[in-house]
C-alpha cells in the first residue's frame, strides 16, 4: 500500500489508470502461486529446492505437454 499512498501524494499520472482499472490490480495470482508451491514442498526445504520447486510449477504451467496435444487433436478433429 505504500506504493499507492505515494501515487495519490504526488499526484502521479497514473492515477487515472488506477482510478479506472483498480479492480484488475489483485494478488490472487501471487497468492495462488504461492499456494502451489506450499503444496509440494515441505517447512524444511532449503531456499534451493524452494526455487527448483517454483521453476518446475511455472514450466508445467506454461508448457503442459498434454494439454498441446490434446488441443492439437481437436483441432486436427474440426
Amino acid at each position: 500500500m505504500l506504493f499507492l499512498s505515494d501515487v495519490w501524494y504526488w499526484n502521479h499520472p497514473i492515477i487515472d489508470t488506477l482510478k479506472t482499472h483498480l479492480i484488475t490490480f489483485n494478488d490472487y495470482p501471487a497468492e495462488n502461486y504461492h499456494s502451489l508451491i506450499r503444496r509440494q514442498t515441505r517447512e524444511t526445504n532449503n531456499n534451493e529446492q524452494l526455487t527448483r520447486a517454483a521453476h518446475v510449477i511455472d514450466h508445467l504451467h506454461h508448457d503442459n505437454i498434454f494439454e498441446i496435444h490434446l488441443l492439437q487433436k481437436k483441432v486436427s478433429l474440426l
